[in-house]
């Protein structure tokens, strides 16, 4: 495939010279933008109104926590040792109902940093029986009781948490001779919008992979601005799988973990292959007849008790990688009033018409947690 550099001229493009033709160029079109298309292209959480684009994240405070010292909760008495996971002890207090197994435990002592101070009378609360418990098991609130004249307590709440990503600016030119632009010379009369429909593809693919690839860099005088894509940001529920092929407990296991951390994803975002490997799932299920003229399998949609799940096919995805999102924390949008547009350029020459592509967008993942990704997956 031949590529031209600057300007388009009529008497050097020979080899576009509309014959006996019918009027109708056929292209292989691999610009969709499946991703783009289902975040949608202004979709923020707030309008970016500064190349730094800036939001906030917060997330309820967690109810859940796991034995980390044994010491107290190893018998059925009073626990005056026993701790929790490291930091997690500002969870507590005075008050609280905890379930250990299927013991609930009345919270009568103030925590110490991560240790309990829990008399031997509170064990066993609500007539549920007093047990031994070991390192690790979960510890979960399940409730809280206070007298009718009982005191204010303490404040407790979670941090806000800043994120922020750059935007990135599209920056694309075109020219066309006038003597191009008005000769019935190529397939299409216009020659010039004919340019600017491919250019505005490409800008929108090329928008797609970097909200799937892209790592963001600050920009200076001197440095163009990067925004950050999805795959980078997400390290909480990945996955590495060494060449592995994909298999149901592999989407569960992300269904799961993004599920218990308060997120739903809706979509699974997939390239070809691993699209096919996911049509295999029913194959232990599937049954046919002497009658049946149909063979195959397709997949669109999986559902689980973490919710359903919907099947994105996408070029632009790599090939070993399957994307976990629950669309709605994702945002795509631009810088205020730098949507992607076209510019008419000053003329040179009346001659050649010029014109710009330019845009600039940034994006959003937010609660990174609430998604997954299980990448190094068998492709053949």
């Amino acid at each position: 495939m031949a590529y031209v550099t600057g300007t388009r001229y009529a008497g050097s493009d020979s080899g576009n010279v509309a014959i006996d033709m019918s009027d109708t160029l056929y292209m292989l079109d691999t610009s969709e933008v499946p991703l783009l298309q289902l975040v949608g292209k202004d979709s923020l959480s707030t309008p970016c109104v500064a190349v730094k684009h800036e939001w906030l994240e917060k997330t309820l405070r967690p109810l859940d926590s796991a034995i980390a010292t044994v010491t107290g909760f190893d018998g059925t008495g009073a626990v005056s040792a026993g701790t929790c996971t490291a930091g997690d002890g500002k969870l507590f207090s005075i008050g609280d109902i905890i379930m250990i197994d299927a013991e609930l435990i009345l919270l009568d002592g103030a925590m110490s940093t991560d240790t309990f101070s829990i008399a031997s009378g509170s064990r066993g609360y609500g007539g549920s029986t007093p047990a031994t418990h070991v390192t690790l098991t979960p510890i979960y609130i399940i409730g809280h009781v206070a007298l009718q004249d009982a005191a204010v307590p303490a404040g407790r709440s979670t941090t806000m948490t800043a994120r922020y990503n750059y935007t990135q600016i599209y920056n694309a030119g075109l020219a066309v001779t006038s003597t191009a632009q008005s000769i019935k010379k190529y397939v299409e009369q216009d020659l010039l919008a004919e340019e600017l429909r491919d250019e505005t593809l490409l800008a929108w693919k090329q928008y797609e992979r970097t909200l799937l690839y892209g790592r963001k860099v600050a920009p200076t005088s001197t440095i163009a601005g990067a925004m950050d894509g999805i795959l980078p940001l997400l390290t909480t529920n990945a996955y590495a799988k060494g060449g592995l092929p994909l298999t149901e407990e592999y989407v569960l296991t992300g269904l799961r973990d993004t599920w218990r951390a308060g997120g739903r994803p809706t979509h699974l975002v997939v390239n070809d292959f691993q699209k096919t490997q996911m049509n295999k799932f029913l194959d232990s299920m599937r049954m046919t007849t002497r009658t049946d003229r149909i063979a195959g399998a397709v997949v669109d949609s999986y559902s689980s008790d973490f919710g359903t799940v919907s099947i994105l096919l996408d070029r632009n995805m790599p090939s070993d990688t399957v994307l976990g999102l629950e669309v709605k924390r994702v945002g795509f949008g631009p810088l205020a009033d730098h949507a992607l547009r076209v510019v008419d350029i000053a003329q040179t020459s009346g001659l050649v018409t010029t014109k710009q592509l330019i845009g600039q967008y940034t994006a959003e993942l937010r609660n990174e947690n609430a998604h997954f990704k299980i990448t190094g997956l068998s492709t053949s």
